[in-house]
């Protein structure tokens, strides 16, 4: 069964935790085991208690590499977080896999183009109609693709539209490769 690492900015949002389990349906639905970034937090509370924050964060960081290297593949959402581009460590993430030569899938429940959604300031945009920067798409492209969904804002967060295309497409790709390995 191939293992899938799901990245997304959801794991900031108050009802993470039943993202994540949707999520995991949908996965176990089409024979595949997914892994949400909520497993790997650890110690995290404890040491923010103990007035420790950066350690709190670094452990984070050391958990979601420890669960990445557990994984085959990672879907990521791209949606935009925070303003008009995907979270950074959603992008991180997104590396991390093309950088392993594994496939990395992507949706975005946002269907206009990042140059349609980054306002004039008077600064060039990429004009290639992409969902968001050249460098993030193209590493999506490399060895997925990315999902585009139109989606009410009421529902940008939850609607699993675009994210159960990419759970499709990897299955049938798990399907033509054999891949029935884990790392875990």
């Amino acid at each position: 069964m191939r293992r899938v690492y799901l990245a997304g900015p959801e794991v900031f949002l108050a009802d993470a935790a039943a993202i994540g389990d949707a999520k995991r349906a949908v996965c176990a639905a089409h024979g595949l085991d997914a892994a949400f970034p909520l497993d790997a937090e650890g110690d995290v509370e404890a040491l923010l208690a103990a007035g420790r924050p950066q350690e709190a964060g670094l452990a984070v960081f050391a958990g979601c590499v420890e669960l990445m290297a557990s994984c085959d593949a990672v879907i990521a959402n791209l949606t935009p977080w925070r303003g008009v581009s995907a979270d950074v460590g959603t992008a991180v993430e997104v590396g991390w896999f093309l950088g392993r030569g594994l496939p990395v899938f992507a949706y975005t429940n946002e269907s206009a183009s990042l140059l349609d959604r980054v306002p004039d300031d008077g600064h060039r945009v990429e004009p290639f109609g992409f969902a968001d920067n050249a460098m993030l798409e193209g590493a999506v492209r490399a060895v997925g693709g990315v999902e585009r969904c139109a989606v009410a804002p009421e529902r940008r967060w939850h609607d699993l539209t675009a994210f159960e295309r990419c759970v499709e497409r990897l299955a049938v790709l798990s399907d033509a490769d054999g891949a029935g390995r884990s790392h875990g």
